[in-house]
């Protein structure tokens, strides 16, 4: 008896199998399902392979209700085709078809590769967002060495003239914690004087604010988190700068 030889996988059964594990681990994520090391890498790696039919099953799970499965949508957009991300997330955060809650994500994933996002972003509650967004840099600092970290990300990733702005709304919206990121900030070496010199007055008057020399210390609030199995963005605060470039006015050129 001679046996039928088997036909060879085509590319396009290799790309719909591809599309069948991502949508499975999407669905898997919305139940709380957190993927081994061994399964992410193997995920993560198949998005660079993938074409761009997977999109619009990534962009509905960035949009969904759960955030478990929206996390684990914005880790797989991450490391998809570059240009295509840019393109399909450019198109999102311009659509008032979509929340700011999903643009907030958006636009985490958005900073995090380095992106310039649009500066025609559509948002219902701009204020609320701003607020939202401190809180969500705010939320990852639980120990000096988180406030080290979110006080380079800011000098290294916000443009000289809308760190005051930012900073401003750190103040604005952080409490206790906002006054030590903004104090870190100014006794930090980079940082230009300018803007020492404009935001030293926001500081806590009961406080001698040491001269560039030392990190003040964060206090606590609430236990420590586990670490987690996502990539959350650490770069929060860079959601707010499409607005804050919609607010300036527009600069002559030479």
């Amino acid at each position: 008896m001679t046996l039928a030889a088997q036909p060879e996988p085509t590319d396009l059964s290799f790309a719909l199998a591809s599309l069948q594990q991502v949508a499975a681990s999407l669905r898997r994520a919305r139940s709380g399902w957190i993927p081994s090391r061994e399964e992410r890498s193997q995920l993560l790696s198949l998005m660079r392979t993938v074409g761009p039919s997977v999109f619009p099953q990534l962009l509905r799970s960035l949009a969904s209700d759960s955030d478990d499965e929206a996390s684990w949508a914005g880790q797989l957009l991450r490391q998809a085709n570059m240009p295509e991300v840019a393109a399909r997330l450019g198109k999102l955060l311009t659509s008032p078809s979509h929340s700011d809650v999903v643009k907030a994500r958006a636009l985490a994933i958005v900073a995090d590769l380095g992106l310039t996002p649009p500066q025609d972003v559509a948002l219902a509650n701009p204020e609320q967002f701003i607020a939202d967004s401190v809180a969500e840099l705010l939320s990852t600092i639980e120990s000096p060495s988180d406030l080290r970290r979110a006080t380079d990300d800011l000098l290294g990733s916000v443009p000289e003239d809308e760190l005051s702005s930012v900073l401003r709304e750190v103040v604005c919206h952080g409490g206790q914690q906002g006054q030590s990121l903004l104090e870190a900030v100014l006794i930090d070496p980079r940082t230009p004087l300018t803007v020492v010199a404009e935001l030293l007055p926001l500081t806590r008057p009961s406080r001698n604010l040491p001269v560039r020399r030392s990190i003040p210390v964060v206090t606590a609030t609430r236990a420590a988190r586990p670490p987690v199995s996502r990539n959350p963005s650490r770069r929060a605060l860079l959601d707010a700068l499409p607005l804050y470039r919609r607010r300036k006015p527009p600069q002559a050129r030479l």
